[in-house]
């Protein structure tokens, strides 16, 4: 009997085996976001503090899989627009001549398209309906190639992003001795920019709030600077505003050119800003502008104030200002009091003693103001940011940090705190003492705020529209 049952079962399991055989195959789920239990344990030991390195993830914009031509690389020319341009355009060919062994010739952009095309910056023409369109900033934090029927743009808003995305094309695309290269009929071939691999931090929260204050040069002082310099100072500011993630942005010395010439608010208006526009005489030339994130804030109410210099020996003097907004939260209703300034740096023909004179002033006057819209704005916090001009050791420092916390000496985590603030200074550390620290960032004296991050953002991003560096400001309200 038991033998017959023994019989039984065997029989059993090998039917079953069969049956399994012929079911179709269980289609398998290629979600890239689910992983295993046995995929999670992967990686580095466990305590160890080394992340696992991956390849960074190619994106495409087309939701369809991107239909890929080949194409003779002879056939290509390269195409650059402004001449501070031209020696990336010609980088880019003799790297193609080294690992190709083909030669491209290399032209200025002359509004005309032609042939098959790498595109070295913007296009003036129509193509920019159709390759990357600088004006909309859709692939400010990408690097790579976009693509149309032989006509390839390289992406990026200033040199260092156009050359990120060169690495890319050579990385991805050109193998070494190809005389072709495949690439996407239409369409994007990019990845993401890392914001911390370029040296510019990370928010930690989504709820935090960023406010960088950057002293941008006007442009009368450039005029000593090359003419590629002053070409792509615009790109350059735009493009690292692209990355810093700002809410607020507090900057000073936009004389004219910066509206007129470069279209300053034009650009930033595309990065998804707002300019807080007062109805003075300064509506299209204000010196101390604040742009703030047009997504999360409305604009309650905003004003351009000088200040008065007319108790001053001799005074009144030439006029100095700050711009000021109150900004609401859409999505909470938090509020929030913000100032762009910038104290004069020296009066002509008046000694140093009135000129600090004049900034002490102004520090005073700006402290009642604090008190004033904390008055008015009750559940308000107020920061003012800023070119004071004023080290850490002057008596306009100590004025404002007496009344007003300073986001430098408070908040929980600092970066780059031995580098000064301009970037004649600010390139090297530890220079100055105490430090020629001149740029600040102030908040109001309550447990509303919490300061979380302060950082001299010093990044190949930093260096390029400018005689300073950004400040940097995370922080929290409850």
């Amino acid at each position: 009997m038991k033998k017959l049952t023994c019989l039984l079962l065997a029989l059993l399991m090998v039917i079953a085996v069969f049956a399994s055989c012929g079911k179709a195959e269980e289609p398998v789920d290629t979600d890239p976001e689910v992983t295993t239990e046995a995929e999670e344990t992967t990686g580095a030991p466990e305590g160890s503090t080394e992340e696992a390195t991956t390849e960074p993830e190619v994106t495409t914009e087309a939701e369809e899989p991107l239909v890929m031509k080949d194409y003779e690389l002879s056939s290509f020319k390269i195409v650059y627009n402004g001449s501070y341009l031209a020696d990336i355009a010609e980088v880019f060919a003799d790297e193609i001549m080294e690992i190709a062994n083909v030669e491209l010739d290399v032209v200025a952009d002359n509004g005309e398209a032609s042939g098959y095309e790498f595109i070295i910056g913007r296009a003036e023409r129509d193509i920019s309906e159709v390759c990357f369109d600088h004006k909309s900033f859709k692939h400010a934090a990408s690097a790579g190639i976009y693509c149309d029927d032989g006509k390839v743009q390289f992406l990026g808003l200033d040199r260092n992003t156009i050359r990120t995305s060169i690495d890319y094309f050579f990385n991805n695309v050109l193998t070494e001795e190809s005389q072709t290269v495949s690439l996407p009929e239409e369409g994007g071939l990019c990845e993401k920019i890392d914001p911390a691999s370029l040296s510019i931090p990370v928010k930690a929260d989504a709820s935090q709030f960023r406010m960088v204050t950057n002293n941008v040069l006007m442009h009368y002082y450039t005029e000593k600077w090359g003419v590629s310099e002053k070409q792509s100072r615009i790109a350059e500011l735009v493009g690292a505003y692209a990355l810093y993630d700002a809410d607020i942005i507090a900057f000073q010395e936009v004389d004219a050119p910066w509206y007129s010439q470069h279209g300053l608010t034009k650009e930033m208006e595309s990065l998804g800003y707002s300019l807080v526009v007062v109805d003075t005489g300064y509506v299209s030339n204000n010196a101390n502008p604040l742009y703030y994130k047009t997504s999360r804030f409305n604009l309650l109410e905003c004003g351009f104030e000088e200040y008065d210099s007319s108790s001053l020996p001799g005074g009144p003097y030439e006029g100095r200002w700050y711009t000021w907004a109150v900004l609401e939260e859409k999505t909470t209703g938090k509020q929030l009091v913000v100032s762009s300034t910038h104290f004069v740096a020296g009066l002509t023909n008046v000694s140093g003693e009135i000129t600090e004179l004049y900034r002490q002033e102004s520090a005073r006057q700006l402290v009642a103001f604090e008190a004033s819209m904390r008055s008015k704005y009750p559940n308000a916090v107020v920061l003012m940011a800023g070119d004071y001009n004023s080290r850490l050791n002057s008596q306009a420092h100590s004025i404002m940090s007496a009344s007003l916390n300073s986001a430098r000496d408070t908040a929980e985590k600092k970066v780059n705190m031995n580098y000064d603030t301009s970037t004649t200074l600010g390139k090297k550390p530890g220079r100055g003492n105490p430090p020629s620290v001149i740029d600040h960032i102030f908040y109001t004296k309550t447990d509303k705020i919490t300061a979380k991050h302060y950082e001299v953002v010093v990044s190949k991003y930093s260096y390029n529209y400018s005689d300073h560096v950004p400040v940097l400001f995370d922080f929290e309200i409850k």
